[in-house]
């Protein structure tokens, strides 16, 4: 449920993203997706709204498609499927126990029509969970964070002198994970902290990742080293850098990973990054 045990996938997961998919249109995800009042009136019929949802959810990667059916199954394994294929309609799975519950449901089928939109730009990972990662790490990039974040839960209950606690959360990354990508989607886009992600297990989540993410961009070479940075820079004790030759430096970008190598000036410089093209300020 927390930790971060696979940055280095969703890191090249974006690196896989914005090769394939130019910055310029990735950019016109700024808008965080949000349910209007049309999908959430839970007076409709469980199926009606899920379809719905997905059809907005559609709009919002900005899939072109005819239909995406959603059904509901009682024998399945995992939370949800897509079937995917060259036609025009989709047809998506849900298990039955979501069927009444509206933010489980948003967080899966943002996973899920996240695989469509890969498929129809032609991309994927191997093996398969690299693939999930890539999706779960897609649909938060591209704006559906808060509403997978606010999917995750944790409940206790006590009978007697025993106390249990559950948590649950939607999607192959940990809640940690899925607020490490949402901080980078805010820096990226230059958004302010999100306070959509609403409950103590998804903010937690959330503020750990923003976190995580605010600790990298302090490091090398991100900002002006001090003296005690200086020396131990200079005596090869920092191992933020990598000198792969005696006047260059290489790291990797905070967005895209891509690997940059710049002259090694003891100023400040601005970078451009040729794959996601931000423009990064750094000290060599």
């Amino acid at each position: 449920m927390h930790g971060f045990e696979n940055i280095h996938l969703i890191n090249i997961s974006l690196k896989e993203l914005f090769s394939r998919i130019r910055p310029k249109r990735i950019r016109q995800f700024v808008s965080s997706f949000e349910l209007t009042k049309r999908e959430t009136d839970r007076s409709l019929d469980p199926v009606i709204r899920v379809q719905r949802i997905a059809r907005r959810l559609a709009d919002h990667y900005r899939i072109s498609v005819s239909a995406v059916i959603v059904t509901f199954r009682s024998n399945m394994s995992e939370p949800g499927r897509v079937e995917l294929s060259p036609e025009s309609e989709f047809f998506v799975e849900l298990h039955t126990e979501h069927r009444h519950a509206l933010a489980p449901t948003v967080a899966i089928l943002a996973h899920e029509v996240a695989h469509i939109f890969l498929y129809r730009a032609g991309i994927s990972l191997r093996p398969t969970f690299h693939n999930e990662v890539l999706t779960d790490t897609t649909a938060v990039f591209l704006g559906c964070g808060p509403a997978i974040l606010n999917a995750a839960s944790q409940t206790t209950t006590t009978a007697g002198n025993v106390i249990t606690t559950r948590t649950r959360k939607f999607g192959y990354l940990s809640v940690d994970e899925f607020g490490y990508v949402q901080a980078k989607r805010e820096a990226f886009f230059g958004l302010p902290r999100t306070k959509t992600i609403v409950g103590g297990f998804s903010s937690l989540g959330y503020l750990r990742g923003r976190n995580r993410f605010r600790h990298e961009q302090r490091a090398q070479p991100f900002r002006a080293p001090g003296p005690l940075l200086r020396v131990s820079t200079a005596l090869g004790l920092s191992k933020r850098l990598e000198s792969d030759h005696q006047d260059r430096i290489t790291f990797a970008c905070p967005f895209c990973s891509q690997a940059l190598r710049v002259p090694r000036s003891q100023k400040k410089i601005s970078i451009h990054c040729p794959t996601c093209e931000e423009t990064l300020m750094c000290y060599t």
